[in-house]
């Protein structure tokens, strides 16, 4: 998807310059919206800029090209989406074979969702290897993009990994676990938990 701007010195009065300030549905991201905002506006008075931005990777990063009447393009710019700083947090139940049998499970992430953020898990296990119940199991480790399918990623202790895949509206979190032979006990869905559920 592909959107244009253009900001120019012939507009006579403030209102018709507002208004070619505007953006056309569907709006832009409110992080590219102040970039445009604070990096074009000192231009407005001195030159006509478009820029053409194309949203990537499942709105993901932004394609950005500026141009001006002469037909001069800058080399392209990739913007990050901005990923709020608010934490989620997941909760399901855990079944792993004889040593988690219905256990509490929580996957938070402290900074949202996005490649190389922090992502924790806890559970406990009925009972480990060592025979001990209710034994804590705590991991942290970052969460990975999986090349294969931009929409979910992976991560893991080293020993366990667990692949997920959030709905579009990051409602639900679908986790699948598995150890280093493949071993997986089907897939474990994951409900996000509002301020006011924790």
């Amino acid at each position: 998807m592909t959107q244009s701007i253009s900001i120019g010195n012939g507009l006579k009065t403030p209102k018709e310059k507002s208004k070619a300030m505007s953006y056309t549905k569907p709006p832009l991201p409110a992080s590219l919206r102040l970039v445009f905002q604070g990096r074009l506006s000192s231009l407005v008075q001195t030159t006509i800029i478009t820029s053409s931005i194309s949203h990537l990777s499942n709105m993901v990063a932004s394609s950005i090209f500026m141009r001006n009447t002469a037909g001069d393009t800058s080399s392209e710019m990739i913007l990050q989406k901005y990923y709020p700083s608010q934490p989620q947090t997941y909760v399901s139940k855990l079944n792993w074979y004889d040593y988690a049998v219905n256990e509490l499970f929580i996957i938070v992430f402290p900074s949202g969702l996005g490649e190389d953020l922090p992502v924790t898990a806890h559970w406990q296990w009925t009972k480990n290897l060592s025979g001990e119940q209710k034994a804590n199991r705590d991991l942290s480790d970052k969460q990975h993009k999986n090349n294969q399918n931009p929409t979910s990623f992976h991560f893991g202790d080293g020993y366990y990994t667990f692949n997920c895949k959030a709905d579009d509206k990051n409602k639900t979190l679908a986790v699948t676990m598995k150890n280093p032979s493949g071993d997986s006990f089907g897939t474990v869905m994951l409900q996000l938990q509002s301020n006011q559920d924790m």
